[in-house]
C-alpha cells in the first residue's frame, strides 16, 4: 500500500474501509529509522479496489493501529491506540472517510498502563506501553463498542480486553 524506497519510513499495520462509493481508504502506521520514532498516521486512497493507491499522506493524527467502523448515518470512526501519556484509545469521526482532522479526536479511554507499580516508569514503561489494538462495531442501537487491550495494576501486571461503549453527537 505504501513503501519508502529509502527505507527512511515504516508503513505498517493497515486499517482499510470501504467507502460508499467503492473507493478504499487506508491508514497506516509509522515509524521513522534509524529511530523507529512513531510518527502521525499517515492515509493512502485506492480507486481500483486495492490494485493501487496514491502516495502516503500524513495525517495530523497520532496513535496506532487504527480501526474502523461506518456509521448507520454514513460518518466514520476511526478508533486507535495512543502509546504516550495519558495512554488510552482514542477515536476521530470523518463526515466522509477521506478527511480526518485531530478537531473531530475524541478520548475513548485514557489510561491502560500500570500506574501505581513502583517497578514500572509511567513515562516509559516498556512492554506495558503495548495497549490498544482496538476493534470497534456499531451497535443497533446507535452506539458504538469498542474493545481493546491494556494492563492492570497488579504487582505483575496481566493483560486483558476490556470495552467502552459511547456515543457520538
Amino acid at each position: 500500500m505504501a513503501y519508502d524506497a529509502a527505507s527512511i519510513i515504516d508503513y505498517e499495520e493497515p486499517a482499510i474501509i470501504r467507502l460508499a462509493d467503492g473507493r478504499m481508504v487506508g491508514m497506516l502506521r509509522t515509524h521513522v529509522n534509524p529511530s523507529s520514532d512513531a510518527k502521525n498516521m499517515a492515509m493512502v486512497v485506492s480507486d481500483d479496489g486495492g490494485f493501487s493507491w496514491t502516495l502516503p499522506k500524513f495525517t495530523g493524527l497520532w496513535g496506532y493501529p487504527a480501526e474502523f467502523v461506518t456509521l448507520p448515518d454514513g460518518r466514520h470512526v476511526m478508533v486507535y491506540g495512543y502509546r504516550r501519556p495519558p495512554y488510552g484509545v482514542r477515536g476521530c469521526v470523518s463526515d466522509d472517510g477521506l478527511t480526518w482532522d485531530p478537531a473531530n479526536e475524541f478520548v475513548i479511554r485514557e489510561g491502560g498502563v500500570p500506574r501505581d507499580n513502583p517497578r514500572i516508569d509511567w513515562d516509559n514503561p516498556g512492554v506495558y506501553q503495548h495497549i490498544g489494538y482496538p476493534s470497534a462495531t456499531a451497535l443497533d442501537d446507535g452506539s458504538i463498542l469498542c474493545l481493546y487491550h491494556e494492563w492492570d495494576d497488579d504487582d505483575r501486571p496481566l493483560q486483558y480486553v476490556v470495552g467502552t461503549r459511547f456515543d457520538l453527537p
